[in-house]
């Protein structure tokens, strides 16, 4: 049977008499479902017919070894017996029980929790079931496939003033295939074949069904054999897109519990990859540039809701499952990683090299190394006391002579004096000075000035400002927002407090500057973790998914969404 339009007269007639002469099956009326899917009435019921390339003889495969699963809606013989009906176009013709009923809605908790039990069933009865499997692509090319058919569509944000928008995914994106990366999916895809677990493949709302007899699962079109963990990231992917706010409220849910700190299900979890394929999707229909401007509107609103599930589950880079001996040898990698990374961002920015201001603490101490390696001649550390401590400068100046880093030190004690003196004169004269945040004011105003003079020299010398901000800093909000965290380039930003120490040890960091109580030289006696109220290892863990104390993860958690404006771009309006 050749198929021209699917809608048409002609075709349905053609249809009509080609599952009469080939099945048997004597159709009284016809309904376009979707293409290639009709709606038939034939035998005193009504049964969906649907055509297929080569999945039918898989699916088949399957259901002659689970006949009795009733809540499993499989393919039934046609009135002569055959399983199948194969048209001149070399395609497979399928008939199963049409269901009446509604889909599942996964703005309810009901329905949610439906769809978890039955696909659970179908897991429970399939696994090591043999079946004609086809080549499925591994997750992570898909994920890879996926993403870069989005960034085709680069002209049309462009047309549409989203540039910004557009980069802002790009980038998150990148990141988080980045550390996907790491991971390894092909292990855990092999044991899945090993040990034939099959899952569904596609658990959107529409392929349950609901009614007063039960809950049906039907459209086996994408069984395969693969890990668990990918149908359920699909599964909690079309939660948070469709129904739960937060990323927290997965964990509600026993099967997601058993996921929690497992990188797979996390990483694969936070990769838009649902958001891409309604776009996608969305595009196909050729829409108009009203429509696409609408649709637009909508992704940034779901784009901006999922940033808290990105910041609260992104595992930011962590080390999984390795060994010590790996684990150093893995350090060696990312050293190399960062270096090219620092070298390839110089290149695409047309400018000749980097800085950092050097504290005298870990992390400028880590990224002063790393832009040394990068640049042996075109990088330039910064020293810039302000009311600064002594043993500061000296932990400062160890770090210039153990990377060997072109040095300079600007004293900004006396320009901070004249400018917070000016700024306290003005409010004091106008009775408006706020003695309660002057502590606070001051201290950011050091920051500030420390990147006014970072940008200065990076301007002279044709260089980038390097950030030094790292996982636990950045998730917490423990910066000044356009002072420490005004920079080009953050290479730190995704690995965590310890991470930054291993990094340390791998690039040659003095023992005396890796193990210094971590400290911001705010004011005398000051340390980080004092003022946060929690501990380095604590946020580490935390952002890393493993437990924490209740009162060092409220302590984690409150910091976190006090601070979401810093890691956010400036807000705008919407266009008029």
């Amino acid at each position: 049977m050749k198929v021209n339009s699917w809608r048409d007269d002609s075709f349905m007639d053609r249809l009509h008499y080609f599952l009469k002469e080939k099945g048997d099956l004597d159709c009284q009326e016809m309904i376009p479902v979707k293409k290639n899917v009709f709606k038939v009435y034939a035998e005193s019921q009504w049964w969906i017919v649907k055509c297929y390339h080569s999945h039918a003889i898989k699916i088949w495969s399957l259901f002659l070894q689970i006949e009795d699963q009733k809540n499993f809606v499989s393919f039934v013989p046609f009135p002569n017996g055959e399983r199948w009906i194969k048209d001149s176009l070399g395609q497979y013709w399928c008939l199963s029980p049409f269901i009446e009923g509604r889909k599942l809605n996964y703005t309810y908790h009901e329905d949610r929790l439906a769809a978890i039990n039955l696909l659970q069933d179908f897991h429970d009865t399939a696994k090591g079931l043999p079946i004609k499997q086809t080549k499925t692509k591994p997750f992570l090319q898909k994920s890879t496939e996926r993403y870069r058919r989005f960034l085709r569509t680069k002209d049309i944000f462009t047309q549409h003033q989203a540039t910004l928008f557009y980069q802002n995914i790009v980038k998150q994106t990148r990141d988080i295939l980045e550390r996907m990366e790491k991971l390894k999916w092909r292990k855990i895809e092999e044991k899945a074949n090993r040990k034939r677990f099959i899952i569904h493949g596609d658990n959107a709302g529409h392929n349950f069904i609901r009614n007063q007899d039960g809950i049906y699962l039907f459209d086996f079109d994408l069984i395969q054999y693969a890990p668990y963990e990918y149908e359920w990231i699909q599964l909690a992917q079309r939660f948070l897109f469709e129904g739960l706010d937060q990323f927290e409220d997965l964990f509600q849910y026993p099967v997601f519990q058993s996921f929690k700190g497992q990188s797979y299900f996390y990483y694969g979890t936070i990769f838009p990859s649902d958001l891409f394929r309604e776009w996608l999707h969305f595009l196909r229909k050729n829409p108009s540039q009203a429509q696409v401007s609408s649709y637009l509107q909508k992704f940034q609103q779901q784009w901006h809701q999922r940033q808290k599930f990105f910041e609260l589950a992104t595992k930011y880079g962590k080390i999984n499952h390795y060994s010590i001996k790996e684990r150093n040898q893995d350090m060696k990698k990312q050293v190399e990683h960062l270096t090219q990374w620092l070298q390839n961002q110089v290149k695409e920015a047309g400018v000749n090299g980097l800085l950092v201001g050097i504290s005298g603490g870990i992390d400028s101490a880590v990224v002063a190394h790393l832009i040394k390696r990068a640049f042996p001649d075109d990088s330039l550390g910064v020293i810039m006391p302000c009311k600064s401590h002594s043993d500061d400068q000296k932990a400062a100046e160890k770090v210039v002579e153990s990377s060997g880093i072109k040095s300079m030190t600007i004293d900004l004690t006396e320009t901070h004096e004249v400018l917070f003196s000016t700024v306290q004169s003005q409010l004091n004269e106008a009775n408006e000075w706020n003695e309660a945040q002057d502590r606070l004011a001051d201290a950011n105003l050091r920051a500030r000035l420390r990147m006014s003079t970072l940008y200065t020299l990076a301007t002279n010398y044709g260089y980038l400002v390097t950030g030094t901000d790292n996982a636990a800093e950045w998730y917490t909000g423990y910066f000044t927002k356009f002072g420490d965290g005004g920079v080009d380039l953050v290479p730190l930003l995704h690995f965590t407090k310890g991470e930054v120490r291993e990094l340390a040890k791998e690039l040659g960091v003095p023992d005396e500057i890796i193990h210094k109580a971590p400290s911001a030289g705010l004011w005398e006696g000051q340390t980080d973790e004092n003022e946060m109220g929690t501990t380095y290892a604590k946020i580490d863990q935390y952002i890393q998914g493993e437990p924490v104390p209740e009162q060092d993860r409220n302590t984690i958690e409150n910091m976190h969404k006090r601070t979401a404006h810093k890691r956010e771009l400036p807000k705008s309006p919407p266009k008029f």
